[in-house]
């Protein structure tokens, strides 16, 4: 079961803040839809272009990266996010290198980049729900 065949662990959460935070274009304006939206991207394009746009949305993992301790104890270890990292660097550094050659899709699920995207979206998505919930609650505007 998979995110990227509307079968994933928490889709029907993640399907409803994509549609309430992520806007048709550009970069979401509420934190956690910005975090849902980068993780997305990259995990879009993990499964639809085996990471051949890593070079362009390197800086989405960054950001993502960066504030992995919002996320990191609903469903992800820190140990997991680490080894993500360890491979888009790895990634990074083969298609900037000598060879010009970055790691095939078949190289990525062998490294087990697959499982981990998709346990960094559960764990993405759990984060933005909390975050979204509690900003309804404060605001009165909860349905």
């Amino acid at each position: 079961m998979t995110y990227w065949t509307n079968e994933g662990k928490h889709s029907g959460l993640y399907r409803l803040l994509w549609d309430k935070l992520v806007p048709a274009q550009g970069p979401s304006k509420a934190f956690h839809g910005e975090i849902l939206r980068c993780a997305s991207r990259l995990y879009y394009d993990l499964y639809n272009n085996g990471l051949g746009n890593l070079d362009t949305l390197y800086g989405m993992w960054k950001m993502v990266y960066r504030y992995r301790d919002e996320f990191t104890h609903l469903g992800i270890k820190p140990s997991e996010v680490e080894k993500i990292d360890h491979i888009m660097r790895y990634w990074m550094d083969e298609f900037h290198g000598e060879t010009g050659l970055a790691p095939t899709y078949e190289e990525l699920v062998y490294m087990g980049l697959d499982t981990l995207m998709e346990k960094l979206i559960d764990a993405i998505t759990v984060y933005a729900g909390m975050v979204q919930k509690q900003t309804e609650i404060e605001y009165g505007y909860v349905q």
